[in-house]
């Protein structure tokens, strides 16, 4: 199946969809459909927020057949403040994105031992589960939570 990218010329295109990158406010696909060829209908659009800076750390386009992930032209790095070492590079251009290393990173929460959050990465898809962050505030008199 051709990249979702290149440019379709359908003889009898019933529907065109633009997909709009909300960062940059360009065009991130544009969707042709026909009954006889491509069927690809962008049913919603997420928006992950970096809770540091504010900024827009991925947008998520979903259709009935693949998932494309863009966004601005711009590179992130979430740091692991623990080790220093670097769990998630984000790499975003206007056409396409790329998920570096097929990896899965687990944040471990020192006090509870829980996982804090589970990164699932490969070149095709990324998920991001659980919480962002757990805090337990111990009474050092009676040991108990805070």
């Amino acid at each position: 199946m051709a990249d979702i990218f290149t440019v379709w010329t359908l003889a009898a295109a019933v529907e065109t969809t633009l997909v709009v990158d909300r960062v940059t406010g360009g065009t991130l696909v544009m969707f042709v459909m026909s009954g006889i060829s491509q069927t690809l209908a962008a049913v919603e659009t997420t928006l992950v927020v970096d809770r540091v800076t504010g900024g827009t750390l991925l947008m998520i386009i979903r259709s009935g057949v693949a998932q494309t992930l863009a966004a601005a032209v711009e590179t992130t790095l979430v740091d692991d403040l623990v080790t220093g070492g670097t769990l998630l590079m984000f790499v975003r251009s206007s056409i396409s994105q790329t998920l570096a290393a097929v990896e899965t990173t687990l944040v471990v929460d020192r006090v509870t031992g829980g996982t804090l959050l589970m990164i699932v990465r490969s070149g095709v898809a990324q998920t991001l589960a659980a919480a962002v962050e757990t805090t337990l505030v111990v009474d050092r008199v009676t040991g108990g939570t805070l």
